[in-house]
């Protein structure tokens, strides 16, 4: 028997035989409008075949015939899928139904699908592209947008052409120059003459753009836009001699502005001698339409300093409407400065200002023109913004407010007005630090504690590590050098504000300098700052907070003598005990801390504990025998030690008091101080007739200002000076002991004047 001959494996997605009926059933309702009934059948069908693709298409119709085209895509997605279609043009379709509505994914799967059976489309593949750019996946666009690009035949020069335009489109909107030009000119490497001007246009522009006006001059005669004409003899070959004389012939089919990208090339090359000839059609064209292509020129001229020639054409352009622009004017002035017709130049930014105020490179050129001109009030004047409701929409207020204070201040101090000076300065640093400087001092104070005791003790060495890592950015050096520039405005105003006893205006700035995000990287100026915010806050009578910061400045740096004198002073005028146990806690980390140790010593004085005041000089006086003002305090000590009501041997205690008291002036010298001291120190015991001794030597002594001349009245030195105290004292005695015209002459003689 033979054997029955196989049927073989059915086709995917083909409807089975018993389905057929009911398939062309479907059709015929779709076809007559009976389009519930077609649904019904393909319905019934799908769930006894679910594989079946035909179903699924007439579905699709279905929908398609009813408007509702999102899902008829579906239908006809799960049809073309599972039939594994094999005709590009359905998954074209799907594709072109997906972008109608906005389905860039799906579109792009399915340029994909008709690309497996269509792999060297290069419609296709452009369109893929294209999609691939509007989803905003401008890498894989322009991978795409190459590959379109190679498939393209050479004989579709007109696709081929806009294909290339578009892709050198994309790359100059990434800031990819050279791959736009390497893009137009694969392009043009693929045929011998182009016609197609856009192109041409694409290419010249770009060429211009990267500054290689050679390559693009060279553009137009490869394609018939340039002849060159010698005698009878016209040239065709893709060069141009520059150095020809030559007559250059441009058709009149070339549109304008090839005409014109033409001499802004040749004005780049420096080849003038062509110039007027080739340009003279752009005059016959009205500025209003063309206008765009008599400033290219322009430009170009001023950019070569041609200025001679330039300025009739800014001439031609500010007198139309259109063109009487800040931006043409701008560009008239520079022209006019150029040529030294600073009158002219001035009349011209005058014009810029008005139309453009918030245009701040034309209010400062202004200020300098009228400062060379001499009219300096009104250069000032020019730089102060207004602050009206036009600059605030057009421009960003705080860049404008701080340049033009900062040319101002400029402007101010090199003419030597300093009181306006200090005017512009605190308006400029109150925008500058602007994040702070709207805030009341206290809440700035507060902040730039904080900042200091959270943020510079622990990250001091990071931002030093900041600098040094990133010192090889370009942006960051040029943010660092604005930075230090702006520390050096600040310092200078801070101390023309001391020199007026400004000194609540100068702490404000110091603390908004502290406070303020602005100044943050600089090391050195922040330090700077703090410490002349501590001046700042004692010379105001803020000594408590004076010493807050100064207490952090000197365990940073405990070796500095300056900054245990400041701290000296600091307490003495704000009363506070609180630096006893600060001093305590660092006498524990440094305890042979020379200064450290001298000053617990005053603190133990001022509290009475004379005995451990003592102990304390002592161990200064170990370190440093040589000072005088260790003998001194001992000396002082042992004295009121002595003056106690139930003093420990109190003879002894006064000769060791006078001993140190006597070698404190060997060491500083027999003078008005020392004598002073002395006398002070016999007064206060008693020993009346020893004290006026040395009074009568101190007052003995000359003043400060050593006028030698004893017939005019004396006059006290700004220097301290202890006449009037020993004089004082002196008259204390006389007066105690019933001598009040003697007392009473002392005091005229040194204390009335």
């Amino acid at each position: 028997m033979k054997r029955k001959k196989s049927k073989g494996r059915p086709k995917r997605g083909t409807v089975p035989q018993k389905y057929r009926r009911q398939i062309g059933e479907a059709n015929l309702c779709c076809a007559k409008g009976n389009y519930e009934r077609a649904k019904e059948i393909c319905i019934d069908i799908i769930k006894q075949a679910p594989k079946c693709a035909e179903p699924f298409q007439v579905l699709g119709m279905v929908y398609e015939m009813q408007n509702d085209s999102e899902k008829a895509l579906q239908f006809f997605l799960i049809s073309a899928y599972l039939k594994k279609s094999e005709d590009s043009e359905d998954w074209l379709k799907l594709a072109s139904m997906s972008l109608e509505q906005g389905n860039y994914k799906q579109a792009l799967a399915c340029y994909n699908q008709a690309l497996k059976h269509n792999p060297d489309d290069p419609t296709i593949l452009w369109e893929r592209a294209a999609v691939c750019y509007q989803m905003g996946d401008v890498k894989k666009a322009l991978e795409y947008y190459q590959v379109a690009l190679k498939a393209f035949p050479n004989d579709d020069l007109e696709k081929l052409m806009d294909l290339a335009v578009e892709m050198a489109t994309i790359y100059h909107e990434q800031g990819s120059l050279l791959d736009a030009i390497v893009a137009m000119e694969a392009a043009f490497s693929r045929v011998q003459r182009c016609s197609d001007f856009r192109a041409i246009n694409m290419l010249a522009e770009l060429y211009m753009t990267a500054k290689q006006y050679s390559k693009s001059l060279k553009v137009h005669p490869t394609n018939n836009i340039v002849f060159l004409s010698l005698g009878d003899e016209t040239s065709t070959k893709g060069t141009l001699d520059l150095n020809s004389k030559a007559k250059w012939i441009i058709p009149d089919k070339v549109p304008i502005d090839l005409r014109v990208k033409t001499v802004v090339c040749l004005i780049h090359l420096h080849c003038l001698q062509p110039v007027k000839d080739i340009i003279a059609p752009l005059y016959f064209e009205s500025v209003d339409d063309v206008g765009d292509l008599y400033l290219d020129v322009a430009e170009a001229y001023a950019e070569n300093s041609n200025y001679e020639e330039a300025l009739p054409i800014f001439d031609i352009l500010v007198t139309t409407e259109k063109y009487n622009q800040a931006g043409v004017w701008l560009n008239k002035a520079q022209s006019l400065i150029s040529l030294g017709r600073l009158e002219e130049a001035a009349a011209a930014c005058t014009q810029v200002v008005s139309l453009a105020p918030s245009h701040l490179e034309a209010r400062v050129q202004l200020s300098s023109l009228l400062q060379q001109l001499g009219r300096h009030d009104k250069a000032i004047e020019i730089l102060t913004s207004k602050g009206n409701a036009t600059l605030i929409l057009e421009c960003n207020l705080f860049e404008m407010d701080f340049r033009l204070l900062y040319h101002k201040c400029t402007l101010l101090k090199s003419q030597d007005r300093m009181e306006d000076f200090i005017e512009a300065a605190q308006q400029m640093f109150h925008v500058y630090f602007g994040d702070v400087s709207r805030k009341p001092l206290n809440d700035i104070i507060g902040k730039s504690h904080t900042i200091f005791l959270i943020e510079y003790r622990s990250t001091t060495l990071l931002s030093l590590c900041k600098i040094e890592n990133a010192i090889t950015s370009l942006q960051y050096i040029s943010q660092l050098l604005a930075l230090i520039s702006q520390w050096e405005w600040n310092f200078s105003l801070i101390i023309e504000m001391s020199k007026r006893n400004m000194h609540e205006e100068a702490l404000f700035l110091d603390m908004c300098g502290l406070a303020s995000k602005q100044l943050i990287d600089l090391i050195q100026p922040q330090k700077e700052l703090r410490f002349m915010s501590i001046a700042a806050l004692f010379l105001v009578g803020r000594s408590r907070k004076a010493f807050d910061f100064l207490r952090q400045v000197v365990a940073e740096n405990p070796q500095s003598f300056l900054l245990w004198n400041m701290l000296g002073r600091v307490v003495g005028h704000s009363q506070d005990s609180r630096h006893h146990r600060y001093c305590l806690r660092m006498l524990i980390k440094y305890p042979d801390l020379l200064p450290l140790v001298v000053v617990n010593g005053h603190n133990s004085f001022t509290a009475g504990s004379f005995k451990f005041a003592i102990a304390e000089y002592i161990r200064a006086f170990r370190q440093c025998p040589s000072d005088p003002l260790i003998s001194l305090c001992m000396g002082i000590q042992y004295i009121h030690l002595a003056c106690q009501r139930f003093p420990h041997k109190r003879n002894s205690v006064v000769i060791q008091g006078f001993m140190f008291m006597y070698q404190y002036m060997c060491l500083r010298g027999k003078g008005q101080e020392s004598y002073y001291n002395i006398g002070r120190a016999f007064h206060q015991l008693g020993l009346n007739h020893f004290a006026v001794h040395y009074y009568k030597l101190a007052l003995d002594s000359p003043y400060h200002n050593g006028s030698p001349d004893t017939s005019q009245q004396p006059q006290v030195s700004e220097c301290y000076d202890l006449h009037r105290e020993a004089a004082y004292n002196l008259s204390l005695i006389y007066r105690a002991s019933g001598n009040t015209d003697l007392a009473r002459q002392i005091i005229s003689k040194y204390i009335v004047f």
